[in-house]
């Protein structure tokens, strides 16, 4: 985890001195569901999956790049609504904030093809007796991989697999929880 600790910052520095040498930017505004969402919460080597109710997310980004060049660097801020897990009371939700690069993978005259890779961290947002209700909670880290379809510049179709980490601490055990899932999602994107 540590090692996490520097890689996450010098991934924002990197993005961060590539923004200074870009010429072009613009912000996409964007709003997802969940077609699996699964909550897990660990212990030493025990691992136990719950399934969740359909979540929903929306979302921000905002990208800077050379006119020329097929790579994108940008930010993003998300915020899925609350979700819980199914036969049990409580929701949660997370909030990233993360660093992204985008490359071109296919282009043509109608759409462009591209890969996204965003890297962050999440806040972990707890309600109504979400795992009982007893413990402390913290955020942790965020990564998600996927693939954005914009066709005339504008509208998006955004499939993503994404995975929030957080931290439950109770006063006999620390827990590592973890919620993976995959999303589709339509966007907008505006040029500045």
């Amino acid at each position: 985890m540590r090692t996490l600790y520097l890689i996450l910052p010098l991934f924002f520095l990197c993005n961060i001195s590539l923004f200074s040498q870009t010429n072009f930017s613009n912000i996409n505004l964007f709003a997802e569901a969940s077609i699996e969402n699964n909550n897990h919460l660990i212990y030493a080597d025990k691992d136990n999956t719950f399934r969740t109710n359909t979540s929903f997310n929306i979302g921000s980004e905002v990208t800077f790049f050379k006119y020329e060049s097929p790579i994108k660097y940008g930010v993003g801020v998300l915020f899925q609504f609350p979700s819980s897990i199914i036969g049990q009371d409580g929701d949660y939700s997370f909030i990233p904030l993360y660093a992204l690069t985008r490359i071109n993978v296919f282009e043509s005259d109608f759409f462009i093809t591209t890969l996204q890779v965003r890297l962050g961290y999440n806040f972990l947002l707890v309600n109504n007796n979400y795992l009982g209700g007893n413990g402390d909670f913290n955020g942790g880290l965020y990564y998600s991989i996927g693939s954005v379809l914009t066709m005339d510049n504008e509208m998006q179709i955004r499939l993503f697999y994404s995975v929030n980490y957080g931290k439950y601490k109770t006063a006999f055990s620390d827990y590592l929880v973890k919620n993976n899932q995959f999303t589709i999602g339509l966007g907008y994107g505006f040029n500045l």
